[in-house]
């Protein structure tokens, strides 16, 4: 297993075949060569999240992302350095998918409870997702392991409060209110997460339909609650 912080080490004798030629570069508009190392640099990624999708974060390797890849470990030195900065790239990716995804994210609904059926189905659908599991890995495993580096652990801390800030404005939009429950808010994500992991260990043997429904009824008297004593109406519309 590599330690995420050591660079990746190439025989002497390989050849970077990835890195863009000279006649490339040089071509008109200039971008060829640019263009060529960001889809290298994407494939990585994501052959990175698929490995420890597939084997687990404690199995995935850099020769692995670089096999998937059809690389050699040249390559990735290139374009990253360390395995490490190749699994922060997989975090700031789904950071960035985060973003265009509320950016377009709709709430709908007249009542608390559907309003909040509308949210947890938004959560549902980011945390239930391959590539979050992935980043919850790395995001665990890295700010565990003693041997990321500094910068790795304050750019995990800062892209988690990124995305804690966006999903509090989504929260506080849905229910008309300027302040929101932490608790309330820390309940939700959990829940979906943990039932997430659920479908993970089943292999997609169960979706959680049901059990979805059945926490909105269940939690959604205590956002009205919340939001009594908070001074304003349930949300808009009511």
């Amino acid at each position: 297993m590599d330690r995420p912080s050591e660079t990746v080490d190439a025989p002497s004798e390989a050849v970077d075949a990835e890195a863009p030629s000279a006649l490339a570069v040089t071509r008109a508009d200039g971008r060829t060569g640019y263009r060529k190392g960001a889809e290298t640099r994407e494939r990585l990624i994501s052959s990175a999240q698929d490995a420890i999708h597939e084997l687990g974060f404690n199995r995935a390797s850099s020769r692995e992302v670089a096999r998937r890849s059809g690389v050699t470990f040249g390559v990735i030195q290139h374009h990253f350095g360390t395995y490490e900065a190749v699994l922060l790239a997989a975090v700031q990716r789904e950071g960035m998918y985060l973003q265009t995804l509320l950016a377009s994210a709709e709430i709908t609904g007249t009542t608390t409870e559907e309003r909040l059926e509308s949210v947890v189905e938004l959560v549902w659908g980011y945390v239930s997702r391959p590539e979050n599991l992935v980043y919850m890995e790395i995001h665990t495993n890295l700010m565990r392991d003693p041997s990321t580096s500094e910068e790795a652990l304050r750019l995990l801390r800062e892209g988690r409060a990124q995305i804690e800030e966006l999903w509090l404005d989504v929260m506080r939009k849905a229910f008309d209110q300027q302040e929101e429950d932490p608790v309330l808010r820390r309940i939700l994500f959990a829940t979906m997460r943990g039932l997430a992991i659920s479908v993970w260990m089943s292999q997609g043997e169960l979706d959680y339909i049901e059990e979805r429904r059945i926490f909105v009824e269940a939690i959604a008297p205590f956002f009205e609650r919340a939001a009594t004593r908070s001074g304003v109406g349930a949300g808009p519309g009511e």
